[in-house]
């Protein structure tokens, strides 16, 4: 299998870099493949972590239910997450799975991946550092009068957005 690490950078509006979010692939016979975790992302990760320290960056790593069902039981993998304050767990699905809300107590903070409205509310959004609003949603929501209320309402809750793929200057701002 191969596998294939794409640091994604994130920025401010002010275009300074405050972290990155990792992206892998798993490849077999010229496929993409699905793995939870290996123990080689997060091997990665600290590897680089004189980078991640010494620049003040944060590594955000998405993750699933079945990879925080592994975070939360492999006792190595839990020793090495805990010494990284720099690594915040992406997730999608929000924290009604239990093996996700168990992530909410631990020493790693949360982002949630927003995807769109539907899990956004604000009775959980208060366990996430930040929001990270896909490209397409914001996209499709952009222009809409509602948009400017839509991002004062998550920012009662979590004041740090981040929007994928916006690399428009007036946008932006």
């Amino acid at each position: 299998m191969i596998t294939q690490y794409f640091a994604q950078p994130i920025m401010s509006t002010e275009q300074k870099l405050l972290g990155v979010e990792l992206l892998t692939t798993f490849r077999e016979n010229g496929f993409n493949v699905l793995n939870p975790l290996s123990i080689d992302i997060i091997h990665f990760i600290t590897f680089n972590e004189g980078f991640f320290i010494d620049s003040k960056l944060f590594c955000s790593l998405s993750i699933d239910a079945s990879t925080a069902f592994i975070l939360k039981h492999d006792a190595y993998i839990q020793i090495l997450i805990q010494s990284m304050p720099y690594l915040k767990l992406l997730i999608s699905e929000g924290l009604s799975n239990p093996a996700l809300k168990l992530l909410s107590h631990g020493s790693n903070t949360l982002f949630l991946n927003c995807l769109g409205i539907d899990n956004l509310k604000a009775d959980i959004i208060k366990f996430y550092e930040a929001v990270k609003i896909n490209e397409t949603y914001f996209s499709t929501q952009f222009y809409r009068n509602c948009f400017p209320v839509l991002l004062k309402d998550i920012m009662k809750y979590c004041p740090k957005i981040i929007v994928s793929g916006i690399f428009d200057t007036e946008l932006l701002h």
